[in-house]
C-alpha cells in the first residue's frame, strides 16, 4: 500500500485470498467471494473487500506467487475495481481482441473434461452443452472435436429429452468419421430401444475384472479413459463384483450404471473383502465382508484430472470414488467387491 516496503497483506496461497483454502470444492457465488469456473489449472473466481477494505491514497500492488516458489509456468490474467475520490486518466491500453486471450495449451487441453464435470454436478447442463460446442470448435483435434460434440448432443438430450435428439445421434453415427464417436452414439442409441438396456462406466486405477450375476463383462486398467459397456438386466435382484489389483499408489474405484429410472454408483453400500469368496465370482459369504472406504470428494482432483473425453455425462461427476480399504495400494493387494441392487 502507497510503497511500502513490507506488505500490509501477507497471505499463504491463491486460493486461500479467495477463500477456498485446501483448493475448491464445487462452484459458488456468493456475496463477498466465488468460483464461478473451475478446471484443474484453471479457475475463474472474485473476491470483494467490504467487510475488510484495503485503503490506499497513492498506490496499490497485489501479487500473487505462481507455484511454490513461483515454479510453475501458465497464465494468470485479472481485473481489478475500486473506489475513487475523483476521476483520473488512465494509462492502460486495453489490447486487441485477439490478444486478450491465451492461446490453446496443453493444460487448457488436458483440463476440458474437468470443467464439464464442474458444471454438470451443477446441473448446469446448457452451459456444459454449450462449453463442448466451444471446445469442439477451438480444438484442432479432430477425434476430441467430434466427440465433444457428440456429448452436447448428450447434454442436449437432458434436458429436452431423448425424442428430440434422435435424429443427432444417428447422423453422428452415419457421417462420422472417428471410430470411437460412432461406436458411443450407437451406445446411447442403444440404451433406448429397450427398458431392459443399461450402460455400465467404469473408471478404476487397477488391473480389474467386472461381472452381473457371476458373468464377466469387462475388464482394464487405463485410468484416463471411462470404459462403457453395454448390458441387459431384467427386473429384479442383481450382483455386482469386481475383482481389482491396484496398479498405482493412491489408486481410486468408480463405477456407475444408467438405468431408465434409476442409476447405482460406487458408494458406501459396497462391500469389500480381502478374501477371494470359494464361488467366485457369484457372492457367497464365506468371505470376510467389510464396508468399503467411500471419499466424499469428486473428479477432478489434484492428482485425477486429465481424462480422456467421452460422450457419458454423470457416469464420473458425482460423489463415488471408493477404495477397500486403507492401504490397499502399498503393497498391492487384490480387492474383491460386491454390490446387490435391484431393477424395477
Amino acid at each position: 500500500v502507497d510503497g511500502e516496503s513490507v506488505p500490509a497483506l501477507h497471505g499463504t496461497g491463491l486460493e486461500d485470498y479467495f477463500n477456498g483454502a485446501w483448493y475448491y470444492y464445487g462452484l459458488f457465488d456468493l456475496p463477498t467471494h466465488g468460483l464461478l469456473e473451475k478446471a484443474a489449472m484453471n479457475t475463474c473466481q472474485y473476491r470483494l473487500h467490504v467487510g475488510d477494505a484495503v485503503r490506499f491514497d497513492k498506490s496499490l500492488s497485489v501479487s500473487f506467487e505462481f507455484g511454490d516458489g513461483n515454479r510453475s509456468r501458465g497464465y494468470m490474467s485479472a481485473v481489478a475495481y475500486w473506489y475513487q475520490d475523483e476521476p483520473v486518466s488512465v494509462r492502460t491500453v486495453i489490447p486487441a481482441v485477439d490478444l486478450r486471450y491465451p492461446k490453446f495449451d496443453q493444460v487448457e487441453m488436458g483440463a476440458v473434461m474437468a470443467n464439464l464435470f464442474e458444471l454438470e454436478r451443477a446441473g448446469l447442463y446448457k452451459d456444459a452443452m454449450n462449453r463442448c460446442l466451444y471446445y469442439a470448435e477451438r480444438i484442432k483435434n479432430p477425434a476430441w472435436s467430434e466427440m465433444l460434440s457428440l456429448r452436447a448432443v448428450r447434454y442436449d438430450e437432458e434436458i429436452r429429452g431423448f425424442d428430440v435428439v434422435s435424429n443427432s445421434y444417428a447422423k453422428i453415427v452415419t457421417e462420422s468419421k472417428v471410430p470411437e464417436v460412432v461406436e458411443q452414439a450407437k451406445k446411447l442409441l442403444w440404451f433406448h430401444k429397450s427398458k431392459t438396456n443399461a450402460l455400465l462406466g467404469s473408471h478404476i486405477n487397477a488391473d480389474y475384472k467386472l461381472y452381473i450375476d457371476g458373468k464377466l463383462i469387462g475388464k482394464g486398467r487405463d485410468k484416463s479413459v471411462l470404459n462403457v459397456i453395454p448390458i441387459s438386466l431384467s427386473s429384479g435382484m442383481h450382483d455386482l463384483t469386481l475383482e481389482a489389483v491396484p496398479s498405482r499408489r493412491n489408486a481410486l474405484i468408480s463405477v456407475y450404471i444408467r438405468l431408465h429410472n434409476d442409476e447405482i454408483v460406487s458408494d458406501a453400500s459396497w462391500e469389500c473383502s480381502k478374501i477371494k469368496p470359494t464361488a467366485w465370482p457369484t457372492v457367497e459369504n464365506d468371505a470376510s465382508w467389510d464396508k468399503v472406504i467411500r471419499w466424499d470428494i469428486m473428479f477432478p482432483i489434484m492428482s485425477e484430472w486429465q481424462f480422456m473425453p467421452n460422450a457419458f455425462i454423470n457416469m464420473q461427476s458425482g460423489k463415488q470414488l471408493m477404495r477397500p480399504w486403507t492401504g490397499w495400494d502399498n503393497p498391492p493387494t487384490t480387492a474383491y467387491l460386491r454390490k446387490k441392487f435391484i431393477v424395477k
